[in-house]
C-alpha cells in the first residue's frame, strides 16, 4: 500500500466563493507563503466512467518584481504537482474506505 504524500510546505488561506455540491467549488486565496496575487480558482468534478474527472483552473500572478514570468511558470508547475498529489491521495483513501 502506498502512503499519502508528505505535507507540503506551501500554505494557503482561502475564501470559498462558489459551492455547488458535488459539481464545483470556487475559491480565492487571500493569504499564502508564496509570492502570488490570486484572482480566483475553480474545481469542477464530472463523472468519467467508473471514476470522476477533476478540472482545476486557477488564476494568479507572481508578485516577484522583474521576475514575474519565470517565477509564475515555476509556481504554476509546483501548484499543478501539489494538486495532482492531493488527488492521488484522495484516490488512495477512497480505495481504502471501499475495501
Amino acid at each position: 500500500m502506498n502512503a499519502p504524500a508528505a505535507p507540503s510546505p506551501i500554505r494557503f488561506d482561502e475564501v470559498i466563493k462558489v459551492f455547488d455540491r458535488p459539481h464545483r467549488l470556487g475559491y480565492r486565496i487571500i493569504r499564502s507563503n508564496l509570492p502570488i496575487e490570486h484572482s480566483g480558482g475553480l474545481i469542477q468534478l464530472e463523472p468519467a466512467g467508473a471514476g470522476t474527472r477533476a478540472l482545476w483552473t486557477s488564476m494568479f500572478r507572481s508578485t516577484v518584481p522583474l521576475l514575474e514570468a519565470p517565477t509564475g511558470a515555476l509556481l504554476a508547475l509546483s501548484l499543478k504537482r501539489g494538486f495532482r498529489r492531493m488527488l492521488e491521495d484522495a484516490d488512495l483513501l477512497a480505495g481504502e474506505l471501499a475495501s
